[in-house]
């Protein structure tokens, strides 16, 4: 699912019990630190020509994150 896949990247990291809670709430702080990460991994890896599958991951998961609001 993509909350593993940000997980595996190290964007989500969960709770300190070792738990993610997918459909719980998440505070604007949590919020702003998801899109930063996620930003900055665009930046380092995505936007390189080389990595385009890595693209098409990271489009997908998005695209999941949209529709399950």
């Amino acid at each position: 699912s993509a909350v593993s896949y940000l997980n595996m990247l190290c964007v989500i990291n969960g709770y300190e019990d070792n738990t993610i809670r997918p459909r719980a709430l998440c505070t604007r702080a949590e919020a702003a630190k998801i899109i930063g990460d996620i930003l900055s991994i665009l930046l380092d890896h995505v936007l390189d020509d080389k990595n385009l599958n890595n693209k098409e991951i990271l489009l997908d998961i998005a695209k999941k994150l949209i529709k399950d609001q």
